[in-house]
């Protein structure tokens, strides 16, 4: 039940443990028991489950869907997916996967669509023909412009018995965009609640709009319940406590089409500060959708800032996948601004977090991993040069691990002799015991291949004898500035922790081989 509260951000009221993992196995046992629930719940009854749209599903739920996938063969589980045809699903091929291409409609499966809008209305059967060539027959489309259709005919009725004029023309709109704007143009007042909806998102709380949107609650209901009875948005619940739903993306992006660029960036930023502001358990729980907005907001620092802690969040709660793609937006959008001390100390957080998620998702020794690295060691380097201080002495230590551990599980033998040197240097200059250990330590590590040297021997001598000489307190007090641990930082795991030992005893890091990683499990 903790991974569960865990998943939808749910305070720990202490009823259930706190589970001890890291983000790796936490994310593993997550997805583990979201594949039971599925499991548990096909014993008692048969279950279908409908996942739609899965052209636009995020990585990590992916990941999921595929694992149930994975149990389907044994399990009393229907499931339906939906999805365009760019979409490669990973499951297709199985035996037990079928796979159903649904064509578009033909003409009389369109003439149908039409007759079940239009009712006891008649529409010319010039108008009807455009409908059906111009739709191509896409359900979406024969909808839309067929009730576009109807909605300016009934205008022009209205407006020829208040005026006594001819009525004008009925034209088909030339395409569903201009026909949902249309449709929209028609709806007054109601379209400004219909952009300001589209700019929060797909779906959004009627507590939230109402925030935003300043008009009297009257008004706001009013118009929602002209968009709800146009066929625009789907409502559920009761308000003040409802959310609501674009009838389809399409919808939502016409709404959003017609905001103009500035009262657009304006709108989002005013969305930003009120989630903020009003909405703290939102804003915690959901940064993207702060650093969405800010982003479209043009402002760029807080974006910056609220994307890092999207990924942290992921990160967190072990969506590797996607917390390499926000510190990467991240890291995109505080390359754009000019330099400071503050963006230096963030940037180079943002790449230690990202090489911690590419760890995972890549591999170690992954080319995306060790460019991170690399990079990440630059920032350190440069920032050094301009006289900053960093958040965490040992950062750069870290990182030249990093890059270590990399090189020896890719049999860079140029590399890691390189490393070694530099992290035996960095830890002479810092004059700590600990660190000078791991440098020797590795320094004596033979290059993967090749039998131990009398020089390898040598090294490892020496840091038996630094760890007989280490106290008790510098171990601790390296593990603690290891709060990486938890941070996401590249201090994932930190095998240097035995140095407790005494003389004569060897101590962890002397036996260890280069799996016990600074890097992680």
């Amino acid at each position: 039940m903790s991974l569960f509260a865990d998943i939808l951000s749910l305070p720990n009221d202490g009823r259930y443990p706190t589970l001890g993992m890291t983000p790796e196995q936490r994310r593993h046992k997550t997805l583990e028991a979201l594949g039971s629930q599925i499991e548990a719940l096909s014993r008692s009854n048969p279950v279908l489950m409908i996942f739609e749209d899965a052209h636009w599903v995020d990585p990590t739920s992916l990941e999921v869907f595929s694992r149930v996938v994975d149990r389907l063969q044994t399990l009393r589980v229907l499931l339906i997916v939906t999805f365009r045809p760019e979409f490669d699903p990973p499951w297709i091929g199985r035996p037990y996967v079928t796979t159903l291409t649904i064509n578009r409609l033909a003409q009389r499966d369109i003439e149908a669509v039409i007759d079940g809008l239009i009712g006891n209305k008649l529409i010319p059967p010039k108008i009807r023909q455009d409908i059906i060539g111009r739709t191509d027959g896409i359900p979406l489309f024969v909808e839309e412009m067929t009730k576009a259709v109807l909605e300016a005919e009934s205008e022009s009725e209205a407006q020829r018995t208040a005026a006594a004029i001819p009525s004008t023309t009925v034209v088909v709109p030339p395409s569903l965009q201009a026909s949902l704007m249309a449709r929209l143009d028609r709806l007054g007042a109601a379209k400004q609640v219909a952009q300001i909806g589209a700019a929060i998102g797909r779906e959004f709380s009627h507590a939230l709009l109402s925030a935003v949107v300043s008009k009297p609650q009257p008004e706001v209901a009013s118009a929602l319940n002209r968009l709800i009875a146009a066929g625009l948005l789907f409502r559920q619940g009761v308000p003040p406590h409802a959310s609501y739903l674009f009838k389809h993306a399409l919808v939502q992006d016409a709404a959003y089409g017609t905001l103009l660029r500035e009262p657009r960036r304006a709108l989002h930023a005013r969305i930003a500060e009120t989630l903020e502001r009003q909405f703290t358990e939102i804003a915690e729980n959901q940064p993207e959708l702060l650093a969405r907005h800010c982003t479209e907001a043009g402002q760029i620092e807080q974006a910056a800032s609220f994307w890092g802690k999207a990924g942290q969040w992921s990160l967190e709660h072990s969506a590797l996948e996607g917390a390499a793609e926000q510190f990467t937006r991240a890291l995109a959008l505080v390359a754009s601004l000019p330099s400071t001390p503050g963006l230096r100390r963030e940037q180079i957080n943002f790449h230690v977090w990202l090489t911690n998620a590419l760890m995972h998702t890549k591999g170690r020794a992954a080319m995306e991993t060790t460019a991170s690295v690399d990079q990440t060691r630059v920032l350190i380097g440069r920032a050094q040069a301009l006289g900053d201080t960093l958040d965490d002495p040992l950062l750069l230590l870290s990182v030249l691990y990093g890059s270590w551990n990399a090189s020896y599980i890719a049999f860079n033998g140029d590399t890691l002799r390189q490393r070694s040197a530099q992290i035996l240097i960095l830890a002479e200059e810092q004059g700590t015991i600990v660190p000078l250990m791991v440098g020797h330590r590795l320094m004596a590590e033979p290059e993967p291949g090749r039998a131990p040297s009398q020089r390898s021997r040598a090294r490892a001598a020496q840091v038996e004898w630094l760890a007989g000489t280490a106290p008790l307190h510098s171990t601790a007090r390296l593990a603690r500035s290891g709060a990486a641990l938890r941070r996401g930082r590249l201090l994932a795991r930190l095998p240097w922790t035995g140095a407790r030992a005494r003389r004569p005893q060897r101590c962890a890091i002397c036996t260890a081989g280069p799996s016990s990683s600074l890097l992680g499990p």
